[in-house]
């Protein structure tokens, strides 16, 4: 983690400087490897052009079976790890989806993901006139009103044959997450950071506080939580249908700064983003399910520090919970962390 100060216009360069000494040190980019390798990066590369930024897994595969003479797709698959890892591709294994490309141009998928993934809830320039006239007017204006898209405007935006990577690769960076709180035959998705409201509204219930004073907190990182959470009430109530049926027409509350969402009748996740402290406040009105929150939220945090970038390494936070007689905060210590 490199905080920038970049005031006096030295921070990029500074960074710069620390990153180039660390990696003189990187002993890992002293692996020696096979000149088949070499030889299957500078051939994939040369499949790059214009109109090419990847190419299906079973395409490389053809390629290094034929040219380079690799025939085991373990080593393949480790060759191609490697690349991704140098920064030379781009290749994730989280699922078959993904798992499916092997990006040649990074800045096609970085192209692809800001035409939907967008800061301050400021949406692309799409054509409008266009979009009206292929009668999907009501999903952008779903999109710009409520951050959900459906799969038939994301269809439009992207190539047909490249929607499911790309949704896989937004769902494992917890850009995204399926929105299934409404039944219906088409397929929604939330993507938080196009919220725009501001909540200002009291909240009751307890409170237990997520404090990142001694760190970083970002507003991507209460995003990816609330994506999670989203996620995580969504296969409960998959899981125990029966049960949460009543839940079907439940709207949860969204905002750029708070999120509203239950799984079953009683157990209700409600957290606020207080940007100001640098804190994650969850408040709980039925204290049955409080030590169940915490350990949920606690959980999903751990996942979004080690699966994204955004949370770095180094980032903690300490956990203060409100007593239920005196209102005082009392540290929670949690060796999971």
């Amino acid at each position: 983690f490199f905080p920038i100060d970049n005031k006096g216009s030295l921070g990029i360069p500074n960074v710069r400087k620390k990153i180039e000494r660390i990696v003189h040190k990187d002993k890992s980019l002293r692996k020696q490897v096979s000149m088949k390798w070499i030889a299957l990066l500078d051939l994939i590369l040369s499949k790059k052009s214009d109109s090419v930024s990847y190419l299906s897994f079973l395409e490389v595969k053809d390629l290094a079976k034929a040219h380079v003479e690799i025939n085991c797709s373990v080593e393949l698959e480790e060759a191609l790890k490697l690349f991704h890892n140098r920064g030379m591709i781009s290749y994730v294994t989280s699922t078959e989806a993904v798992k499916g490309l092997v990006i040649l141009d990074p800045q096609w998928l970085l192209d692809s993901i800001s035409k939907i993934v967008r800061h301050d809830g400021f949406l692309y320039d799409f054509n409008r006139n266009e979009i009206d006239n292929i009668g999907l007017a009501d999903d952008l204006r779903m999109l710009s009103e409520k951050a959900l898209v459906s799969r038939d405007f994301l269809e439009y935006v992207w190539d047909k044959g490249e929607v499911d990577f790309l949704l896989d690769y937004l769902k494992i960076t917890m850009f995204l997450s399926e929105w299934n709180v409404h039944k219906g035959d088409e397929s929604w998705f939330l993507i938080p950071c196009l919220l725009r409201n501001t909540y200002e509204k009291k909240i009751d219930g307890l409170k237990c506080i997520f404090d990142f004073s001694k760190g970083f907190l970002s507003s991507e990182i209460f995003h990816r939580l609330t994506c999670l959470i989203v996620s995580y009430c969504s296969e409960y109530r998959s899981k125990y249908g029966d049960v949460a049926e009543c839940l079907v027409d439940f709207n949860p509350e969204l905002y750029r700064n708070f999120a509203s969402i239950a799984c079953v009748p009683g157990f209700q996740f409600q957290l606020l983003y207080d940007s100001d402290l640098n804190r994650i406040i969850a408040f709980i009105e039925n204290k049955t399910f409080a030590a169940r929150t915490l350990h949920v939220i606690q959980a999903m945090l751990l996942k979004a520090k080690s699966d994204t970038v955004i949370m770095g390494a180094g980032t903690g936070w300490e956990i203060l919970l409100e007593n239920d007689i005196t209102s005082d905060l009392i540290g929670y210590v949690s060796d999971r962390r």
